[in-house]
């Protein structure tokens, strides 16, 4: 599996498979660098694309922290409508904000 869809950081924890044992995916536990975030990414093996994550934060008080789940299905690969990346005019004039959510 291509290493680029995942940080450097990234260990390998299982390999398995879902949907009726037709997609063979990989997991992978990291974190991001100055984050408490642990992330879990199953990602889909061929398609380097994740069909599943979590993440775990914890925080300063004890037994308590954010915990979130994502699931992906039912994707096909590819861009069928380029112009789903123009802004709509009502975005003319207005600072661009980019912010990352996951990195891979």
């Amino acid at each position: 599996m291509p290493r680029q869809c995942l940080p450097d950081s990234a260990i390998h924890t299982s390999s398995g498979f879902i949907g009726d044992n037709e997609t063979a995916v990989e997991t992978y536990a990291y974190s991001l660098p100055g984050s408490p975030t642990v992330y879990t990414a199953i990602v889909d093996r061929k398609a380097c694309m994740a069909v599943q994550m979590t993440f775990n934060s914890g925080a300063a008080v004890p037994d308590s922290g954010d915990l979130g789940s994502l699931q992906v299905s039912d994707v096909t690969m590819g861009i069928k409508d380029p112009s789903i990346f123009t802004p709509p005019k009502s975005c003319d004039g207005l600072e661009e904000e980019v912010i990352r959510v996951f990195v891979f």
